[in-house]
């Protein structure tokens, strides 16, 4: 919200004007003040609008940290790192039925939701592979800012859902910043990244013995001298289905 938006809502300038405004202001300038020198909008009506963004900006300030107070890990900050944080992220409302994060494509914002439900999936072999329902003090889309890699499932909404969006700059920063956020999303990754393998499996019927080999060993103590190869493209389940038959 802006105040050339709250002065369209108000009536005093149409969508068009506004448009034509917006596209005429030099940068750094005020939508406002131009307005107003166009003589399209009396002053009262401008410090009214303003008076007006400012409410909204501080309800919404007091908002995210109200919400960010009661949500791991943010929740483990102190009270002033925490408002930090607040001012890096903005809320986001997203239609039911909207595409939030396509798989495959690159990562770019975190998001951590107020309200709704959104649906996680991904797309295996033509098949439509789902690995659950995330809602409120959820979080998603850290996965492929914090390994640098594509995304690796695509998020939906189901119903209008409100988030609080940090963009990968940001996220990254406070990650490194705050040894919690640190411990708190190393473990999340690794509980999404079981989840995300034994859905795969699910389409791999008779392979039962994957999981000691995958949580329970060091990466070290699977090393074979017997070496497999694959090409670069094949798919994860075939190439771990390779990797079993051929016991290495």
């Amino acid at each position: 919200m802006d105040v050339g938006s709250i002065l369209a809502k108000q009536g005093y300038v149409d969508e068009d004007t506004l448009r034509h405004a917006e596209s005429t202001v030099k940068q750094g300038g005020d939508v406002g003040d131009l307005l107003l020198s166009w003589g399209i909008i009396p002053g009262a009506a401008l410090e009214e609008a303003r008076g007006l963004l400012r409410s909204l900006d501080t309800e919404q300030s007091e908002s995210k940290r109200a919400f960010l107070e009661a949500v791991l890990p943010f929740s483990a900050l102190r009270e002033e790192d925490r408002d930090g944080v607040a001012e890096s992220m903005t809320w986001n409302s997203f239609a039911a039925g909207e595409i939030i994060i396509e798989q495959g494509t690159e990562g770019s914002r975190f998001y951590l939701i107020k309200s709704g439900l959104v649906r996680v999936y991904l797309e295996q072999g033509g098949t439509e592979v789902v690995l659950g329902f995330l809602g409120e003090g959820d979080c998603f889309g850290e996965m492929s800012l914090l390994a640098g890699a594509p995304t690796s499932a695509t998020v939906e909404t189901v119903e209008r859902t409100l988030c609080l969006v940090q963009n990968k700059e940001a996220f990254v920063d406070i990650v490194n910043a705050y040894p919690v956020f640190h411990a708190f999303f190393d473990q999340l990754l690794t509980q999404r990244m079981r989840k995300v393998y034994k859905e795969l499996l699910t389409t791999s019927p008779g392979i039962t013995q994957v999981e000691p080999y995958l949580y329970r060993k060091q990466v070290r103590e699977l090393l074979n001298e017997r070496q497999i190869s694959c090409d670069a493209g094949l798919p994860i389940k075939d190439a771990v289905q390779k990797l079993l038959e051929s016991k290495v």
